[in-house]
């Protein structure tokens, strides 16, 4: 065996460490085990947050599937969470405004044996969304979070989209795909219960491996904002962008859905609100509204419900049916009231989020609870990214967004696509909380954030 001065000549004596040749077998191997750590590390993480995506585009295997499926990941998180505290604080509130709910319409419909416990549960959505979102968001780095969260799910939803404009497919598909989530009252119309995709197919409007065309609508109109927003702070690259608008304007598109329309609003907010205070941007919309009202001697109300809101409004709307059905007073404006005890059993009021909230608890439950929802989502917000300018447009435009799509939809707590609506909002606040930081060397209030 050749021998130096200082040890055996071995293929671990030529790499060079600190100019000499000092490697030894030992530090290879910790070098090694070091490396297969980290992998398996970098593996799982990315073995957890891909699952918990493709859980949200996947198919559903059984009723509220994409809710429950979402628990362990919630469970996974939340030892340490460093938001856990604050979490456990919003949730238990809201737990003690829905129990309060519950409580006093039990009270005052204790005597009708129809009595159902109010639909308050699916609020409890956004809370445990945002709660989860926040955590996958601060394990990654800016562009896998992007490709994760944004590049996949607008991929595979314009692929599925595209085949089902061009071949045909969508209506056999919707039925296997989103099979726990039929909806019985299509039984009537359609002469078998069947999915909200399904029957939106029929008219041509395609929610691809969404729920219903307002899910889709929802996804992408946030998703244009976003990735323009990414493209103008150089996140992603001018082919990327490209890509991604096309995919997501074809998919919007086929979707039919007034809320993709719509997204101009998302722009608007942002941008204009840099040249002028928001709450004078409403100026704007009134030129437009007085040229509505002067049109074709329809009703800016009229037009208002056919265009914006889809008819969901109208005289043979679902809402007006019920409306005109039930006799209300003062009591039930203000704490809810309970449809099967007045005589009612069709439909509620779940073509809107405001009204579903009165049904279930009343003006006073919709106010609290919009109110604790916001200053939960603002308190979230403000930990990846400090208060600034950018900061309020972005923050201000998602929620004036989501107001409007509260006329006619859960827009805060849609099934399947929330996820993706909190994660979206906190990459953006990511990559603007990042290139502060790179710019002017600022604080942020995420210890863990990359």
């Amino acid at each position: 065996m050749f021998t130096l001065k200082g040890g055996e000549i071995s293929i671990f004596n030529l790499f060079p460490v600190w100019g000499r040749l000092r490697l030894n077998k030992e530090l290879i191997e910790t070098y090694f085990v070091y490396f297969i750590a980290h992998s398996a590390k970098y593996n799982m993480k990315l073995i957890i947050t891909l699952t918990c995506v493709m859980t949200q585009l996947g198919p559903a295997i059984f009723p509220l599937y994409y809710d429950l499926v979402l628990i362990p990941f919630v469970l996974l998180f939340f030892i340490r969470s460093e938001i856990k505290n604050h979490f456990i604080m919003y949730l238990g509130v809201f737990l003690l405004l829905a129990g309060t709910v519950i409580f006093i319409n039990f009270l005052r419909y204790l005597g009708f044996s129809e009595w159902n416990m109010p639909k308050v549960y699916a609020d409890i959505r956004p809370f445990i969304l945002i709660f989860l979102a926040f955590e996958l968001i601060k394990i990654w780095d800016i562009r896998k979070s992007f490709t994760l969260f944004i590049f996949v799910p607008v991929l595979i939803n314009f692929l599925v989209n595209f085949l089902s404009v061009y071949f045909n497919i969508y209506s056999n598909f919707s039925e296997i795909w989103h099979q726990p989530y039929i909806v019985g009252g299509y039984e009537l119309s359609l002469g078998k219960a069947t999915t909200v995709a399904y029957a939106a197919s029929l008219q041509g409007r395609f929610s691809g491996v969404f729920l219903q065309p307002v899910v889709s609508g929802v996804f992408h109109a946030f998703t244009l904002f976003y990735i323009t927003l990414a493209f103008q702070k150089r996140i992603i690259t001018l082919t990327t962008f490209c890509v991604l608008s096309l995919c997501c304007v074809f998919s919007g598109v086929a979707s039919g859905s007034t809320v993709f329309y719509f997204s101009f609003i998302l722009f608007l907010m942002y941008y204009a609100s840099g040249y002028m205070h928001i709450k004078f941007m409403a100026f704007l919309l009134l030129p437009i509204a007085l040229s509505v009202i002067l049109m074709n001697g329809e009703t800016f109300l009229e037009i208002f419900n056919t265009t914006v809101t889809s008819g969901r409004f109208g005289a043979d709307s679902n809402l007006a049916r019920m409306l005109s059905a039930v006799d209300l007073d003062i009591f039930d404006l203000l704490l809810g009231f309970n449809l099967t005890s007045m005589g009612y059993f069709d439909k509620g009021g779940g073509d809107s989020g405001y009204v579903i909230k009165i049904v279930n608890g009343g003006l006073i439950y919709m106010i609290a609870y919009f109110i604790l929802l916001i200053r939960y989502l603002n308190r979230t917000a403000n930990i990846i990214n400090i208060r600034s300018r950018k900061f309020n447009r972005v923050f201000a435009a998602f929620i004036v967004f989501m107001f409007l799509v509260e006329i006619g939809s859960t827009g805060f707590s849609l099934p399947q696509v929330s996820l993706f609506t909190y994660t979206q909002l906190f990459l953006v606040l990511h990559i603007f909380a990042y290139k502060d930081i790179v710019a002017q060397k600022l604080p942020v209030g995420n210890k863990q954030f990359q």
